[in-house]
């Protein structure tokens, strides 16, 4: 089957939204022509000379990241500057770059997700939970003979969505009755006589960002002169996302135990520790990546120590004056470790969809860090 860059990036948004990224990240297509067939996808934690020289040597189409290659806009292209010149051998090439960075973090398919599951963390919740949209249901009543038509307002101007579904509504048949007062110009009825009429009572879900709109559009295609509708917001259906999250160990654990069993899950040889007590450990913040601006809200909600990287000096400071343990295990390890999974969902999802296609995992990936 025909496959590009466009649905594959497709499978990956099902999981990661892009508007679930930051506002400071740059996420999604950044290299090359998404329509073009393409054969050869390979993943990799970022682009570097040695992941596009192998990418060359093994034809690859399609390079997934999860780090972005250009993260502000460049002004000129020359040899000089060394991202500038990986996006020129990329364009020079034909191979695509796909990038899923925080809104991959963010996913319950994603790098802390995939962290807290090795660790077999429990009761796991966000630990910076946003909102990104609230959903309604909106409720109207419609003869019966035009309850066709308001569906297909309400349906085109975007209502009725339920996650992969459209077109979704729940249909009940009933009787209204209504008496015109005076002032009154219905449609349906006489004045100071009590009207019968088989209605419909059409329900549907409505996101909050597009409500005032649809409710607009459907007063005004209803055919009564007043509208019979109400609105009521449903808790069960916002969408809510964290990049990081908290979860419970199975056991209390020393912050000794603990780390040396995240050097056994995540296969690393060492980490740092900032010890701030010798409490044990039950309840834990988890960041893949860079995760130093959760240290005041992990000791806030009452968790016992942060498992992340790229802790500075300052930052270990300010965990010790909170009484919060660190483990930090590297930016590289807490994240280069999820590529694989992502490889095997990729190639798992086109198989599942009959993609002919071929996706391998980068050998040319390494830590810039050495430890002596």
């Amino acid at each position: 089957m025909f496959v590009n860059s466009k649905k594959i990036a497709k499978i990956i948004e099902g999981i990661a939204p892009i508007k679930t990224a930051e506002s400071w990240d740059n996420v999604g297509f950044q290299i090359g022509n998404k329509h073009l067939e393409i054969d050869r996808v390979m993943v990799a934690l970022e682009v570097t000379q040695d992941v596009i020289t192998e990418a060359i040597s093994k034809n690859i189409d399609l390079i997934v990241t999860h780090h972005p290659l250009i993260f502000s806009k460049l002004k000129q292209l020359t040899t000089d500057d060394p991202v500038q010149n990986m996006v020129m051998d990329l364009i020079k090439h034909n191979i695509n770059l796909y990038v899923a960075h925080t809104n991959l973090d963010a996913s319950k398919k994603g790098t802390n997700y995939y962290l807290s599951n090795l660790l077999g963390l429990k009761r796991i919740e966000a630990l910076d939970e946003k909102t990104l949209s609230s959903y309604y249901k909106l409720s109207v009543f419609v003869p019966e003979d035009s309850a066709e038509m308001l569906r297909e307002v309400l349906f085109n101007y975007g209502s009725g969505i339920l996650g992969n579904y459209d077109h979704a509504s729940f249909n009940t048949k009933g009787t209204g009755t209504f008496r015109p007062l005076e002032g009154s110009n219905p449609s349906i009825g006489e004045r100071d006589q009590e009207s019968q009429v088989n209605e419909i009572k059409i329900e549907v879900v409505v996101k909050g960002s597009i409500l005032d709109t649809v409710v607009e559009k459907m007063v005004n295609s209803h055919p009564y002169e007043t509208v019979a509708y109400d609105v009521i917001k449903l808790e069960n259906l916002e969408e809510n996302y964290s990049i990081g999250l908290t979860g419970y160990l199975n056991q209390g654990m020393s912050l000794d135990d603990l780390a040396k069993d995240v050097k056994e899950k995540f296969g690393i040889d060492q980490l740092k520790l900032v010890r701030s007590n010798d409490k044990k450990i039950r309840k834990v913040a988890l960041c893949s990546g860079a995760g130093s601006d959760y240290i005041t809200l992990a000791s806030q909600m009452g968790c016992k120590c942060l498992i992340t990287g790229d802790i500075k000096y300052h930052e270990a400071q300010l965990a010790k004056q909170l009484d919060l343990n660190i483990v930090d295990a590297g930016h590289f390890e807490t994240e280069n470790i999820y590529t694989t999974f992502l490889k095997e969902f990729l190639s798992n999802r086109c198989k599942e969809k009959g993609y002919d296609i071929k996706i391998i995992e980068s050998e040319s990936i390494q830590n810039p860090f050495e430890y002596k």
